[in-house]
């Protein structure tokens, strides 16, 4: 009789590591979509806040230099 004990124990502990397991599996899919959809997050608007930093940027440079506009719209264009 103690044999059976034994090998319930060892079917219960294995159980309960294969379902472990499958939550630890699930939790760390979850967190790669989190982290693919943030890196696509990140794609769309680092460009937008680069071009708008670089506008401003110029915007500032031109008037405390005085540059005429043409040649804000030619830096303006060269970055894309």
């Amino acid at each position: 009789m103690p044999h059976f004990r034994r090998d319930d124990a060892v079917m219960h502990a294995s159980e309960a590591t294969t379902e472990a397991l499958r939550q630890t599996t699930q939790l760390m899919q979850q967190e790669l979509e989190r982290s693919i959809l943030s890196t696509q997050m990140l794609g769309i608007v680092l460009p937008i806040v680069v071009s708008r930093c670089l506008h401003s940027f110029t915007i500032q440079r031109s008037r405390q230099e005085g540059w005429p506009r043409r040649r804000i719209f030619t830096l303006r264009l060269a970055a894309f």
